[in-house]
């Protein structure tokens, strides 16, 4: 068992792009114990010309096919793979299965569009307050007055606006 190279086998399981991470240890007589961790996907970030899985810091994972992304939240505009990790943090537990896609804008804000497409514009700081907003508003309207909603505009502190569809 000490002629075993455990630290090459390590490099060579870690070298996989599914693998977060892996541990190998010997207890010195007949053992040997692997611990490995697969990268967990949290959605697809669309850089214009592929659909890439991401993990919850934002790294690239594998290239994933169009028709497969439904299960994920979708990422997409300008810098939105490096800043994902902001959002997901802001964004609460009970919202995320709600979310189909978000959008960076201009660098420096996003928008978060739901799976019955309304929109919400986010503010570039507080996310997590606003959408604790956001949360607190939609839940206490009913199904109907969900339906006509285009959007919620969370930019400014405190305040929600909300456009109906005309």
């Amino acid at each position: 068992i000490f002629l075993v190279p455990l630290k090459k086998i390590s490099y060579q399981i870690k070298k996989h792009i599914w693998i977060a991470s892996v541990s190998l240890k010997s207890n010195f007589k007949n053992k040997i114990a692997v611990t490995i961790e697969e990268a967990k996907p949290i959605g697809v970030y669309f850089n214009g010309t592929n659909y890439l899985l991401i993990d919850d810091f934002g790294e690239v994972i594998d290239f994933i096919d169009e028709k497969n992304t439904f299960k994920y939240i979708k990422f997409f505009g300008e810098n939105a793979r490096i800043n994902v990790v902001d959002l997901l943090i802001g964004i609460p537990f009970s919202l995320k299965p709600l979310i189909k896609e978000a959008e960076y804008i201009n660098k420096r804000r996003w928008d978060v569009i739901l799976k019955n497409n309304i929109r919400i514009k986010l503010p570039e700081i507080e996310i997590n307050e606003a959408l604790l907003q956001f949360v607190e508003i939609y839940d206490s309207m009913s199904a109907e007055d969900k339906s006509i909603i285009d959007f919620f505009d969370l930019r400014i502190p405190k305040r929600a606006i909300i456009k109906f569809i005309k």
